[in-house]
């Protein structure tokens, strides 16, 4: 949040209701914080903070008074056991130590491949900015996934940490558990001191946690933590370190799981354009397998017979005849059907599977040309391969994929794409002269749907390539829209093996 000590003071005294709610996950839209530049941030709502720091208004009313708080030390602050580690820091400048801040790090990481102090700072502060706007992106989106967001970030957080003379956190988390689970993975992953951990006894007694959301505040100058129950809705991290230049410095909320640096959820269960990744395999199984064996089956049944391409379903369509064809049919209903509803909230994509399983029931009972409709299918779904490919290694694939593999991506959607569109069009062509249909209305009714699925695959197509190559070769500026993550890029060097991380442009 990069607040401001006069900013945030002020923004304290404005109330905000909070809601008890148990909703997991960053919440982008909600959020707000101080900083030097709130006037260029446009939200609908007033800026408040009040409700981040909910459960530090009484946090320690119910300890003994005897109870010692574990944010006493440093600062010259006063300990009691309601004090609030964040509160104190902003009445007053910190003073700036004689010497460099020791700083914080983990065991096992190179502080040289960490990034410059400045492009961490200007990470976080762009990260909370975007997110007290509400623009960040969508985590279902190649830019707000996980894998492109996460690394950066948890970057940027290690450099200022090893700067850092004290870190101080606050944990918005939807339960105890979680909470937990999240200070031991920030600590762990910053290198920062643990101690002992406040909230869950009275006097030595075990108690229970409380149920439902918590905040838990922790202070590096004695490592301890204090957990306490929490009746907001925030969910994230308020990350607060102070690098001894006087300075007055947090962000948030960053997500609870930054630490796994975008590995949170196993590789088959990641989005990836708001599809789970299991279903890009699934789906380039059949493109690759289902649909050509059993294209190539029926022909090989009738012995490599031409006359295949042009025929119907005969005398007897539910014969051994033709079981491949009823079986390539089936297998593209079905998947065209699943695809269909994953993509309910595409317009463009919903058509296209819906014209697509009307197009496999007319094809049922077509008099002439079914070997050719398959074919045809199976060459349009090898161009939809291309494009699950590059939606998997392609420009907005994220840091573990390299810029040449990111590149041949793109060049094979851009050739397969345009071949697969070429070849379905000259192949209906051909199916409209086949005795049987031509002079019918059959070439009519399908030639709508047929086109209309190779135009709408060719918007797609082009609105993707066109821009990529029309840069790459001409330059930017050239009528093309930059459509860059706001993020920073996470590269590693093969010369040195070292983390860099590159700023996002502005």
């Amino acid at each position: 949040m990069m607040a401001t000590a006069s900013a945030s003071v002020a923004s304290a005294a404005r109330a905000q209701p909070s809601r008890s709610s148990r909703k997991q996950g960053r919440r982008a839209i909600r959020v707000y914080a101080t900083s030097d530049d709130d006037s260029k941030v446009e939200t609908k709502e007033k800026f408040t903070n009040a409700g981040a720091f909910k459960a530090l208004d009484t946090l320690g009313a119910d300890a003994k008074s005897k109870s010692k708080s574990p944010f006493g030390g440093g600062g010259g602050v006063a300990s009691s056991s309601s004090s609030d580690p964040f509160a104190t820091r902003l009445g007053f400048v910190p003073a700036v130590p004689a010497g460099p801040p020791a700083g914080f790090i983990a065991d096992g990481v190179d502080r040289a491949s960490l990034p410059p102090k400045n492009d961490a700072d200007r990470l976080l502060n762009r990260f909370d900015r975007d997110q007290r706007s509400g623009s960040l992106a969508p985590e279902s989106t190649p830019e707000g996934s996980p894998w492109c967001t996460h690394p950066p970030l948890r970057a940027s957080c290690r450099a200022l940490a090893a700067s850092s003379s004290r870190v101080m956190m606050g944990i918005c988390a939807p339960d105890a558990e979680n909470g937990l689970l999240a200070l031991k993975a920030w600590t762990a992953d910053l290198g920062l001191p643990r101690g002992r951990l406040h909230g869950l006894d009275v006097d030595g007694a075990p108690v229970d946690p409380p149920p439902g959301p918590v905040f838990i505040k922790y202070n590096s100058d004695s490592g301890d933590a204090f957990l306490s129950g929490y009746g907001g809705e925030y969910r994230g991290v308020l990350f607060t370190p102070e690098l001894g230049d006087g300075a007055f410095r947090q962000y948030g909320y960053l997500p609870l799981d930054l630490p796994k640096g975008g590995e949170s959820l196993p590789n088959s269960r990641k989005i990836v354009e708001g599809v789970p990744l299991y279903l890009f395999f699934v789906a380039m199984l059949f493109q690759l397998f289902v649909y050509p064996h059993f294209a190539w089956s029926a022909w090989r049944f009738t012995g490599y017979d031409e006359r295949w391409f042009s025929q119907g379903w005969g005398s007897d369509p539910m014969g051994e005849a033709k079981q491949h064809e009823r079986v390539w049919l089936y297998a593209m209903f079905g998947f065209m059907m699943k695809d269909m509803w994953i993509f309910r909230n595409d317009v463009l994509f919903f058509l296209h599977h819906g014209i697509a399983l009307a197009g496999v029931l007319v094809f049922f009972t077509v008099p002439a040309g079914l070997g050719q409709f398959l074919v045809g299918g199976t060459v349009l779904e090898m161009g939809n391969l291309t494009y699950n490919i590059v939606l998997l290694r392609g420009k907005d694939s994220g840091p573990h994929v390299s810029p040449t593999v990111k590149h041949l991506a793109e060049v094979l959607y851009a050739v397969g794409m345009g071949v697969s569109n070429y070849v379905g069009m000259r192949m209906f062509l051909t199916f409209t002269q086949y005795e049987g249909l031509k002079g019918t209305n059959w070439p009519w009714g399908l030639g709508v749907m047929w086109f209309a699925l190779i135009a709408g695959r060719s918007h797609v197509h082009l609105s993707r390539s066109w821009p990529y190559f029309a840069e790459r070769l001409g330059g930017k500026g050239k009528g093309t829209v930059d459509q860059a993550p706001a993020v920073a890029e996470v590269r590693v060097t093969r010369a040195s093996n070292k983390l860099r991380v590159n700023p996002a442009r502005g």
